[in-house]
């Protein structure tokens, strides 16, 4: 006899490929995918130390891939680096962003010999790599939220998989012995290459370091799978492609509290957008004294720039376009997305504030940032006009601070959205049951922000006896944001 578990589940996969087409953008489960999002990167000072973030890319596949490289910058995800990866089967390409002053753009270097349009070539005394730049936020490109090279010191990362490589592309990109490509000058400027449609199997991780301070942070890069079943490669001077382009499939399957939503959308990004986009975030802190503990919790939206209309965010962002260093709730209506928060400490006593965070910042928080760096703090008096206190963010929220209760050193946090509109699909979107397989067709409304991220915390020891002498014993850890999601019929 066949069980009813069985019969569920083949109900549910007939309904998931009833359409003719049924590739749809979807969060990997395995974290590999067609393309990457890596949440943060920084080369700012806390404490005077500076950060360097180093990345790494895996091609998991038998295929070689052209991958589109972008860095953006965290107030409005602007471009502020790119070029073209080219990995054989297999291969792994790694890279750092790296101060050159307290002030400067940041660079990146590497010295990994895997194809890359155009080549990272030494400039000067620099190594390898290619420097960070206004160029996208400034002069004609202005936005009108500030054209320093500040902006390009922290931001998040994409990488897009736009072909897998056959033919005699894929042979040049073939390592001998050395490992060195047979023939990478065939893949760069306009080369006109040998393709066929992505095919994923990209993974990525990425490490904030503090030489100075021994900190040392590590988060997986969030892997989007299925995005296309076509190809779009463009060189490298060429803007296109990113997550907005035409080639990803405004289709989308999020799974949620036992129901499979197959979500149509007009366009790619908004089906990118729809498996990022979450109603609250969860985040731990700890703030013990013994251990001079901080935390730091960061906010990624990277699909904010494509919602932009005018003056105007449209839904699922909210509130107009703009920048204030002090705080981003200036205007009617805010620059950006209210949030609330509840905490509990570990024993789970908890405090909820609708209305009240302490002494600052006035309720509620609100994120007008790409990606926003806000530190956890139970010390009102702590100054607010500084970066915070483990990244050395200036770009932070509003005022900067979680403001908790003096008596919460440790505990966990949540975050919610407050009156987004939502992301509606189109009424072709179908929800299955996980229980039962009945299947109800209509619009989706996903509600909250698409968005990303990391809490980060500390543990200083200072300068220790060791049995060699002295010796450093800080610590850090990262952990990716953990999420609830808020998804109805109309």
């Amino acid at each position: 006899m066949i069980a009813k578990r069985t019969l569920v589940a083949a109900s549910v996969c007939v309904a998931l490929g009833a359409s003719a087409d049924a590739h749809a953008v979807s969060l990997s489960v395995d974290n590999t995918g067609q393309a990457l999002i890596f949440p943060f990167y920084t080369v700012q000072s806390s404490s005077s130390n500076p950060f360097n973030t180093y990345l790494s890319v895996t091609n998991r596949s038998a295929e070689a891939k052209a991958i589109r490289v972008r860095f953006r910058e965290n107030r409005a995800g602007r471009e502020v680096a790119s070029f073209n990866l080219f990995l054989s089967p297999n291969d792994v390409w790694t890279g750092a962003v790296i101060p050159l002053t307290d002030t400067a753009a940041p660079r990146l270097v590497s010295l990994d010999r895997s194809c890359t349009s155009p080549v990272l070539t030494a400039s000067g005394t620099l190594a390898p790599g290619i420097t960070f730049s206004n160029n996208f936020y400034a002069g004609a490109f202005n936005d009108n939220l500030g054209d320093g090279l500040e902006r390009t010191r922290e931001g998040w990362v994409e990488m897009i998989e736009m072909a897998t490589l056959t033919g005699t592309s894929a042979a040049a990109v073939t390592q001998n012995s050395g490992g060195t490509p047979a023939n990478c000058a065939a893949l760069q400027g306009n080369a006109t290459l040998a393709i066929a449609p992505p095919t994923g199997g990209l993974s990525g991780t990425l490490t904030l370091i503090n030489v100075a301070s021994g900190m040392d942070f590590t988060v997986d890069a969030d892997a989007l799978a299925d995005l296309s079943k076509r190809s779009f490669y463009r060189p490298a001077v060429d803007a296109y492609p990113d997550l907005n382009a035409l080639e990803i499939d405004p289709v989308s399957v999020v799974t949620d509290s036992g129901f499979v939503y197959r979500s149509l959308w007009n366009r790619g990004v908004d089906a990118v957008s729809a498996v990022l986009l979450r109603n609250e975030l969860f985040a731990e802190f700890v703030l013990d004294a013994g251990t001079r503990s901080r935390t730091d919790v960061v906010v990624t939206l990277p699909t904010r720039q494509h919602y932009q209309s005018g003056n105007v965010y449209a839904a699922p962002f909210s509130g107009t376009v703009g920048w204030n260093s002090n705080a981003c709730r200036v205007a009617t209506g805010g620059l950006g997305t209210p949030l609330e928060m509840s905490y509990f400490n570990r024993d789970g006593s908890g405090i909820r504030t609708p209305g009240d965070f302490g002494v600052r910042p006035p309720p509620p928080f609100w994120i007008c940032q790409g990606a926003t760096v806000f530190e956890v703090t139970n010390d009102a008096s702590g100054s607010p006009l500084g970066g915070t206190q483990v990244l050395g963010s200036p770009g932070r929220g509003p005022n900067g601070m979680f403001l908790v209760s003096p008596s919460f050193a440790n505990g966990w946090m949540s975050l919610y959205t407050l009156d987004t509109p939502p992301l509606v699909s189109l009424s072709g979107s179908e929800r299955t049951s996980l229980a039962t397989g009945a299947v109800t067709a209509g619009s989706h409304q996903f509600f909250g922000l698409p968005m990303t991220g990391l809490h980060l915390r500390t543990f200083e020891n200072g300068t220790l006896t060791c049995s060699a002498g002295a010796c450093q014993g800080n610590y850090g850890g990262s952990f990716p944001l953990k999420y609830r999601r808020v998804i109805q019929l109309p």
